[in-house]
């Protein structure tokens, strides 16, 4: 390895080292570090006996020292990397299982919102057409000549302040006074059938 490629691994070092927050990561790539120099320091060995011509003690330098540690160093690495994976792989879980929780409830909020609206509208629905329907009834019962207050509505049953409990207030009023004029009629009636009744029977007496 070249002193450039020494360095660029230091800087990835370093890199990672400032993004790792997880304890036994952590600990983990102290070890990585550790195992590094060792191997760093062995090959170091390797290349001084090779280039003094001590071929035999190169040989026990790489044996000995550099293919063991070497050895270490990548099986650390590769523990690191199936950390990281790890944890990439539980996040992905996270995120899916948040999606799919997140789409339930979007679900079940729209099936509730049609729920209430599908409520509201047939109460709003009740509200106008309920009453419509006894004005119906009280208009036809005063054409049909029926002045009685009829299910238990006169004058002293409450209607809403609204146009339909408006109308069915002008309605039980016209009523009253309908029933007001039939019974003032009927009392000059009866009073002229009794004046007719007295009349006939003075011209009885005087004949």
């Amino acid at each position: 390895f070249s002193e450039a490629a020494i360095k660029e691994t230091n800087g990835l070092q370093k890199l990672i080292e400032s993004k790792l927050d997880n304890p036994a990561e952590k600990a983990l790539f102290t070890k990585i570090s550790d195992t590094r120099k060792a191997y760093l320091a062995a090959r170091d060995d390797v290349n001084k006996a090779k280039k003094a011509g001590d071929a035999e003690g190169a040989a026990k330098a790489f044996s000995e020292r550099f293919e063991p540690t070497s050895r270490v160093y990548i099986e650390a690495v590769q523990q690191l990397v199936d950390m990281q994976r790890k944890q990439f792989d539980d996040s992905a879980r996270q995120v899916l299982a948040m999606r799919q929780q997140t789409a339930t409830t979007l679900v079940v909020t729209a099936l509730l919102s049609i729920a209430l609206g599908s409520l509201l509208a047939w109460q709003l629905t009740r509200s106008i057409t309920g009453p419509l329907a006894r004005a119906e009834q009280a208009a036809l019962a005063i054409a049909q000549l029926d002045l009685s207050a009829g299910r238990g509505q006169g004058q002293g049953h409450a209607h809403g302040h609204d146009e339909v409990g408006r109308l069915l207030t002008a309605i039980d009023t016209m009523r009253s006074a309908l029933q007001t004029s039939l019974n003032e009629v009927r009392g000059v009636v009866e009073n002229i059938s009794t004046a007719s009744a007295q009349i006939a029977t003075g011209n009885q007496d005087l004949s």
